[in-house]
């Protein structure tokens, strides 16, 4: 069964930009986390989007969020977090 998962990058400019992709197998999602602790040491993030890529330097992102949280995270993740606005 595939998940759709949606990240919005909030660039320190102040503008945002949301993609979507389909997370073809729970596999995938699993390995989500492995491969986002892995583009925290990258200097890009890079999205292949049908035919282009784009390359977006982390230099210029505030934040990013994803909204399918895997089913296991690195040992440094804060679980059971809630905003208090």
């Amino acid at each position: 069964m595939s998940e759709l998962v949606r990240m919005t990058i909030q660039y320190i400019d102040g503008t945002s930009q949301t993609f979507e992709w389909q997370a073809a197998e729970q596999a995938e999602t699993v390995n989500m986390a492995s491969r986002l602790q892995h583009t925290l040491h990258e200097e890009y993030i890079l999205l292949e989007m049908g035919d282009k890529l784009t390359i977006i330097p982390k230099q210029n992102i505030k934040t990013i969020e994803i909204n399918a949280v895997p089913p296991k995270l690195p040992p440094s993740a804060v679980h059971g977090v809630r905003l208090v606005e």
